[in-house]
């Protein structure tokens, strides 16, 4: 008899040694059964082959042989039916009396179904005997316990086996690696080059810092991002740690809802990956643009550093044994993480951390005599790839390189040598002025020098190509804008261009164009100012005048009245948002800039402008309702933000003060502020007192109800000697005299 099933088999190999042992059981399972054939039996596509037979001379079945399917075999039922089958005596049966093993007169058959761990029939295990058998149900027990040693062992081979296949994997990956390990070393050797001043103490810090464990900050120019991992490469290459791992991190593509540095997570199939942390075990992180760390990751990379830190001074290892190096951005006027640590976006414990110990990566324009030699490497490394001859470079093409400025760095310098000598034909390479005009192409602007970032990205002084006209220019990191569909991210920045487009109060900065740059950079382009933010001002020349302040705030009411009666709500209102500059002939006029974050009324058809589920602003400049992630909110949250501000320029002081951005933020929720009377050095009129406390009411219904009403309320508070052009231009001569016909920034 043969089963009806439609089951596919397949062949599963088992090594000689796993046959050997069988072997022992089915020897032994045929003297307990007292019967001459005892067998394991392993299924082919379309046969069965008898793999063990137990060592009898009267066992018919032989080492090897085989027997076609669809033949009605005993064991073709048990692998079909998944279950024991007994036949006492097959002579007796007319279900069985013709099936083969009769003729070998094996009439009494007992046999039980292999399953391998996957759900996979392996074959059979069975006894059979010459002569009939009545079996007791101990015989049905003592035959399982026999298929559990052989299935374990099956379990046992597929785990041996899926460890072989990982094992290859990872030798395969591991190869990989390192060839792109090598292949990453190669690309950034070029950093190191030269024989300069500045490029040998590059490498001379990178000898010393590379046998400490501590944490290290690498700050460099704007566009030395490839001379950071470079130098970050060179430091782990040269250290103890160089045999294991180094992993490259880019702080802006980090989820900030999942804290992949330090925690497991689930990739797409839903398997368990190790954090980075754990993967750069014994080998060293590399976490670029560490200013754009997120407030839990901030969080948990200080504790892990402390963690460490404890660790190796108790002498012990800590788990996992990691080197941070981190890389963060600079400018002559400030450095990127200084300034987030004042506007309480970074941890300052953190922040001391990773600046115990740091190497400043040096601009390409302070090692011009370098230029020659990284150039003729470029070339070389192009023509190489492209199969032309060696090239040199004319003396005018040499001037020329020295001559510029370099303000993306090495990255524009192979740029700019990989367009030259694809595009010329001959030995002799000539650089046209127009490949070298002064700043960074960007649409129909060059980028000529950065001059501030902040949370959404950077921003640049330009020109225009044409009419040479100045403008400031914002580059918005895509991450910035809340998705992580590109389509959505589009959408998104061209809204919100139009909306900062369609306001033309004299106080909001203006727009001028924004677009999308070949290489995916989100731009803005906005008339260029003359002046200082609020933050600085405060900071460098301490609180400001009552009457100043009061003057000030109400032109930033004049902006936020047109923006709030469009029910766009700026969610990010901070003294570094605040431009002081000089306009024409006038002087202390306010514009209020970073208009890119507004919400705008929803339509239908319509996005929001903040990513759902994410709250914006900053944390020392929060509203209640934004810190909470309310989703209704309206201008009283700038209305809150300002408040924030009168207190800040006439304090010197924050609201609320804290090492913790998430505190702070609680703070604004549930904290009563003290009047910024009892803050300040200076005298404040009670009525400016009393306001600045009713703009920081928790509820919104409690605070002025508009922009314009707050403007009317300020105008009201009357002095002696308000604050006008003749004082304002008396204060920036006498304090500011190099901002009073200068470029600043928008």
């Amino acid at each position: 008899m043969t089963a009806s099933g439609s089951e596919s088999y397949r062949q599963h190999d088992v090594p000689a040694d796993s046959i050997q042992k069988w072997q022992k059981t089915v020897d032994l399972m045929a003297a307990n059964f007292d019967v001459p054939a005892g067998l394991i039996m392993r299924v082919l596509p379309s046969q069965l082959e008898v793999l063990v037979a137990s060592n009898s001379s009267e066992n018919p079945y032989k080492l090897g042989e085989k027997a076609d399917l669809k033949t009605g075999l005993y064991c073709e039922t048990v692998m079909a039916k998944r279950k024991q089958l007994v036949v006492p005596s097959a002579l007796e049966d007319p279900e069985w009396k013709h099936n083969p093993d009769v003729a070998l007169n094996m009439i009494s058959y007992m046999g039980l179904p292999l399953i391998c761990p996957d759900g996979s029939v392996f074959g059979t295990i069975c006894v059979l005997d010459d002569h009939t058998r009545t079996d007791l149900p101990i015989y049905g027990d003592l035959l399982r316990e026999f298929r559990g040693i052989i299935e374990q062992d099956l379990r046992m081979l597929e785990k041996e086996r899926q460890l072989r296949l990982a094992n290859e994997r990872l030798t395969h990956e591991l190869a990989v690696a390192q060839e792109l390990s090598k292949v990453a070393d190669r690309e950034h050797e070029a950093v190191l080059l030269g024989e300069s001043i500045a490029v040998r103490s590059l490498r001379e810090s990178i000898l010393v810092h590379a046998q400490d464990v501590d944490p290290l900050l690498l700050i460099g120019p704007s566009g030395a991002g490839q001379e950071a991992v470079a130098v970050a490469r060179s430091i782990h290459g040269a250290s103890p740690r160089a045999s294991r791992a180094f992993i490259y991190v880019d702080v802006s593509h980090l989820d900030s809802t999942e804290d992949s540095l330090f925690d497991t997570r689930l990739d797409a199939s839903g398997e368990r990956l190790p954090g980075k942390a754990s993967l750069a075990d014994g080998g060293t992180l590399y976490l670029e643009g560490i200013d754009r760390l997120s407030e839990s990751a901030q969080s948990s990379l200080l504790q892990f550093l402390k963690d460490a830190a404890a660790a190796r001074s108790a002498g012990n290892r800590p788990v996992p044994d990691v080197r941070v190096v981190a890389y963060s951005v600079s400018s002559l006027s400030d450095e990127v993480l200084e300034s987030k640590v004042r506007e309480g976006e970074f941890l300052e414990d953190l922040y001391k951390l990773l600046n115990s110990s740091s190497v400043t990566i040096p601009p390409l324009r302070a090692r011009k005599e370098d230029i020659p030699l990284l150039a003729k490497y470029f070339a070389d490394r192009v023509t190489a790839r492209i199969g032309r001859l060696s090239v040199d470079f004319s003396k005018t093409a040499l001037t020329r390189l020295l001559s510029h400025s370099w303000p993306g760095n090495i990255r524009e310098l192979s740029n700019v040598i990989e367009r030259v000598v694809v595009s010329t034909r001959g030995s002799v390479l000539e650089i046209d002025e127009g490949v070298l005009g002064e700043g960074v192409p960007l649409g129909s602007y060059r980028l000529v020098k950065r001059l501030g970032s902040g949370g959404m990205g950077e921003v640049w002084l330009a020109r225009h190509k044409l009419l040479a006209r100045p403008a400031a220019v914002k580059l918005i990191r895509p991450e910035a804008l809340g998705q992580t569909n590109n389509a959505h991210i589009i959408e998104r920045f061209e809204r919100e261009a139009q909306v900062t487009a369609t306001l033309k109060s004299p106080h909001t900065v203006q727009l001028h164009d924004f677009g999308i740059s070949e290489t995916g950079v989100y731009y803005y382009v906005m008339e260029l100012l003359t002046g200082m933010d609020l933050n600085s001002m405060v900071q460098q020349f301490g609180p400001l005048s009552t009457e100043r302040t009061v003057m000030l705030l109400r032109q930033a009411c004049r902006s936020l009245s047109e923006a709030h009666e469009a029910d766009l709500v700026h969610r990010d209102i901070k003294p570094a948002n605040l431009y002081v500059c000089k306009l024409g002939p006038d002087y202390d006029f306010l514009k209020v800039l970073d208009f890119g974050i507004v919400q705008a009324p929803v339509e239908k058809d319509a996005i929001q402008l903040t990513a759902i589920g994410s709250t914006t602003g900053t944390p020392a400049f929060i509203a209640p309702e934004l810190a909470l992630g309310d989703g209704e909110v309206d201008g009283r949250a700038d209305i809150y933000a300002l408040g924030c501000v009168a207190y800040w320029l006439l304090t010197g002081m924050l609201v609320f003060e804290s090492d913790s951005p998430i505190r702070m933020m609680m703070d604004h929720v549930n904290k009563k502020p003290e009047p910024p009377s009892r803050a300040a050095e200076a005298s404040i009129p009670k009525s400016l007192d009393e306001l600045v406390l009713a703009c920081l009411e928790k509820a919104p219904k409690d605070r002025p109800s508009s922009a314009s009403e707050l403007w009317s309320m300020l105008g009201e508070i009357k002095f002696d000697e308000p604050w006008d052009q003749i004082k304002a231009q008396r204060w920036w001569k006498l304090n500011k005299p190099d901002l009073a016909g200068t470029a600043g920034r928008s």
